[in-house]
């Protein structure tokens, strides 16, 4: 049985799970929640308002949550938030970066977009939200450094994180107008924080661009798995379907015939490889994702005009041929 622990909210008083799930979307915006289930699941939040910004205290046990396209799809949501972690790590993944955001640090990410955080231990954080109107930089500007880990210990995050924490315990005193200037301030102090680091970033290049060069690295590393497939990899970046082919349309091959030509790029270059000659042909192409040996057979003669045994044998023999090389054993 999941229990919670105190807090503000009246949902404390419904079933536990729910209960954290509907606390959530109230405070902050309906997420995917995956707590734990261990035999108890802790957990408590304060929630307040300070001028045009938000501010709230989560404790909890290990859990996961997720803004998934479908849920990003399905409201009207307009605001980012910026994390500090003050006990536990956090996994946060946004716009195909992941990063672990440490005690100390914060991170900002856009509500309007998919994301996740997990948190592999008990927890306790400082969400501050605030409408994106209210910042000083563009939503393509943003892209750009979500998922950006910033330190609270030097150079202007070591104004933000005292700062976060002492609004998020005291924020009844500030009211009315004074509540308004502070909130104000905080702002102008995170657009001068995160302009700073657009500074460093390639200012030419644009958001979909840096998202589709970690799409295919991701994929580059990922050759090996059979099961690799296009819902998979826009599932692992938190974007749609469709938003990930929309990456690859200046490319003249869809996302799954990027992949299987990258296969076959690797295959091929080990199957000219005179140290691999000692692997069978089906083993190389298995090690690439190709685990159907007829299948593969087919597609290398048509990209080739060869079958991979005559070409390896092509290659083999024009490598003996030449003065120096290393034969296979």
């Amino acid at each position: 049985m999941l229990t919670s622990a105190e807090t503000d909210s009246p949902a404390s008083r419904q079933d536990p799970l729910d209960a954290w799930r509907q606390t959530v979307a109230d405070t902050f915006l309906p997420l995917s929640v995956r707590p734990d289930l261990s035999d108890v699941f802790r957990w408590s939040l304060r929630n307040s308002q300070v001028g045009r910004v938000q501010l709230t205290r989560v404790t909890a046990d290990p859990e996961a949550v997720a803004r998934t396209p479908k849920l990003a799809a399905a409201d009207d949501n307009n605001h980012y938030a910026v994390v500090l972690q003050v006990q536990g790590r956090c996994v946060f993944r946004q716009d195909g970066r992941e990063i672990e955001v440490r005690p100390g640090e914060f991170t900002i990410y856009d509500c309007t977009r998919p994301f996740g955080l997990r948190w592999p231990d008990r927890h306790h954080l400082v969400v501050a939200m605030f409408d994106r109107n209210d910042f000083d930089l563009t939503a393509d500007q943003v892209a750009r450094i979500t998922a950006t880990r910033i330190s609270g210990r030097q150079g202007l995050g070591a104004l933000v994180r005292p700062l976060l924490l002492r609004l998020s315990k005291d924020a009844d005193s500030y009211a009315g107008v004074a509540g308004l200037r502070v909130a104000s301030a905080t702002l102008d102090m995170l657009s001068t924080l995160y302009g700073e680091l657009l500074q460093t970033r390639r200012p030419n290049q644009r958001p979909n661009e840096v998202l589709a060069e970690q799409v295919k690295a991701y994929i580059q590393q990922r050759l090996g798995d059979p099961e690799l497939s296009v819902k998979d990899i826009a599932a692992d970046h938190f974007i749609s379907v469709r938003h990930l082919h929309s990456l690859f349309a200046d490319e003249e091959l869809t996302v799954s015939r990027w992949v299987r030509a990258r296969r076959l790029d690797a295959i091929h270059g080990d199957l000219a490889n005179p140290q691999l000659a000692h692997r069978p042909v089906a083993a190389v192409a298995a090690r690439h994702g190709l685990t159907n040996a007829s299948y593969f057979s087919q597609l290398f003669r048509s990209e080739y005009g060869m079958s991979p045994i005559d070409f390896r044998t092509q290659q083999l023999r024009r490598a003996q041929e030449q003065p120096g090389t290393d034969r296979a054993p």
